[in-house]
């Protein structure tokens, strides 16, 4: 086998902000979802805007279809670009910031 030389394809991701902004970067579809939340967190500037002291502080929330990903539910089901449906050319993810305790209502 082998062989395309990197004709690996790739997917662009747009995460926007909640102040407007937006992050892009191009991922494999092979590559672990868990890669974009990295990748957010490495962004000082977002961070410090957006008072995110770790990954369970937001989530990424796709529109269409309607698709919320954690970095804990891309770890523990091993979630790549692909099996999430991240599939297009270019996907965009709205990040939100998670409520404090006591704001959530439902489980699942």
């Amino acid at each position: 086998g082998g062989g395309g030389g990197g004709g690996e394809r790739c997917v662009k991701v747009l995460v926007r902000l909640p102040s407007g902004g937006q992050l892009v970067r191009r991922f494999r579809l092979s590559d672990p979802l868990s890669n974009v939340f990295d990748y957010v967190e490495s962004d000082v500037e977002t961070v410090s805007n957006l008072s995110i002291d770790d990954s369970s502080s937001y989530r990424l929330m796709m529109n269409y279809p309607k698709k919320t990903f954690t970095r804990a539910d891309s770890v523990t089901q091993h979630l790549t670009f692909q099996s999430a449906g991240l599939t297009g050319r270019q996907e965009a993810l709205f990040l939100q910031i998670v409520a404090a305790e006591g704001e959530e209502g439902e489980e699942g």
